[in-house]
């Protein structure tokens, strides 16, 4: 059974770095640490973005958490997780029905979402907000996905879960 929580949420965004994000057609990493800047990962950021979506009382808030050091699947997750965002639901972004957000739980800007979310590593989150309170699943079916090995078997099954939790589906 997916973890839930009932905590009601603010219609605003928290006032730390990890706001809700959008994905906009040029994506730009939010500033990394030097180790993250040789390692190629970050997070996706509308610092650029003229304008941001609304934030909904009834949305779907994908969010990826990852640690400093990361396996090749872990990498691989975060590479398709964002394509499929990317090029599937890009009108929901814009839209503020849907956000994704990468985040590492080894920041400590990070620490009280981290939290919320029970994020200890590598985890891929799917929080269905109703009226503010959160429905928080950790999906831990992507370890076996195979994402490494079929990453098109893996982008389906992701790409069905999010469809499902847009159209109001379990």
């Amino acid at each position: 059974t997916p973890a839930q929580t009932s905590t009601n949420q603010s219609s605003q965004p928290p006032a730390q770095s990890s706001t809700l994000t959008a994905i906009q057609p040029s994506i730009q990493p939010v500033a990394q640490t030097p180790a993250q800047q040789n390692s190629g990962s970050g997070s996706i950021s509308t610092a650029n973005a003229v304008t941001s979506p609304p934030v909904l009382s009834n949305r779907i808030d994908v969010v990826y958490f990852h640690a400093n050091l990361r396996c090749v699947t872990c990498l691989c997750f975060e590479k398709e997780v964002t394509n499929i965002i990317k090029t599937y639901f890009q009108d929901a972004i814009n839209s503020g029905k849907l956000t994704y957000r990468v985040l590492n739980i080894q920041e400590p800007q990070n620490a009280v979402i981290a939290k919320k979310y029970g994020a200890l590593g590598s985890q891929l989150f799917i929080n269905t907000v109703i009226n503010n309170f959160d429905n928080i699943e950790d999906i831990q079916d992507i370890w076996s996905w195979n994402c490494v090995d079929n990453p098109a078997g893996f982008d389906m099954k992701v790409k069905n879960i999010v469809e499902l939790r847009l159209n109001g589906q379990r």
